[in-house]
């Protein structure tokens, strides 16, 4: 009696699951799903372009190929210089050079990306633009003369109104510094001999007669203890005293 045959199990073809595991694993090297945040930056994940409203901290993150991408954004201080040309209040040139140093905080990290997405782009449509508009704002308040009597308040009125005007750019101002005032070649020259003169004027008014009168005016009444035959009281006369 013949009984059937059962069909052979088959067997497990190792060369076949090689291919399928290197096949994978090319897919997963082009596709590059995973992303590495590096400290002093945060993550941006954008869904078919749309950007997330959250950040990526720093680390390993993983995105699906195709619909996702993650892009990076700095969180580290930043400065940008730019040399400033305004006009005083009485129409005298003045140029300066005004520093903003600033960062990102990783909250508003995904605003400044859908915004501007760079640094550069940033500096170049707002940061710019902004401190050339608030320093010709503030001189304009003041004459040549006082940008220099009143240095500390026009920083610190240049300094305020850059802040405010950056604040809805989720920016993070730490400094705004702003170097001495230089005037046009003509107008420094003025002042120049205006001190001069005035330098000369004091000289003149300082006889011996007025610096006798200032000495008497500090003067205590108080005669010193001791004092030597022909040596004069500067304060009181120019006639030495006599020995007795």
């Amino acid at each position: 009696m013949d009984f059937p045959q059962l069909p052979k199990s088959s067997s497990v073809n190792p060369l076949k699951w090689a291919t399928i595991v290197m096949v994978a694993g090319g897919a997963l090297v082009l596709l590059n799903p995973f992303k590495q945040i590096a400290s002093g930056y945060c993550g941006i994940r954008l869904n078919f372009g749309s950007v997330q409203p959250v950040a990526l901290t720093p680390g390993l993150h993983f995105a699906l190929p195709v619909y996702q991408r993650i892009e990076e954004v700095s969180t580290q201080p930043q400065t940008t210089a730019s040399n400033e040309w305004a006009a005083t209040h009485d129409l005298q040139d003045v140029h300066t050079t005004v520093s903003v140093t600033f960062h990102i905080n990783p909250v508003d990290a995904p605003s400044f990306y859908r915004d501007f997405q760079t640094l550069e782009t940033l500096e170049k449509r707002i940061i710019g633009s902004t401190v050339s508009n608030d320093v010709k704002a503030i001189t304009a308040k003041y004459n040549a003369e006082e940008l220099i009597t009143k240095r500390d308040m026009v920083d610190s009125q240049i300094k305020e109104l850059i802040i405010t005007s950056l604040v809805p750019y989720h920016l993070s101002i730490e400094a705004v510094n702003t170097a001495n005032f230089t005037f046009s070649p003509a107008y420094s020259q003025a002042i120049e001999v205006k001190q001069v003169q005035a330098n000369a004027a004091i000289a003149q008014s300082l006889t011996s007669t007025l610096l006798q009168q200032k000495a008497l005016n500090r003067w205590s009444g108080i005669l010193p203890t001791y004092l030597s035959a022909g040596v004069p009281l500067h304060f009181i006369a120019n006639t030495p005293l006599s020995g007795k």
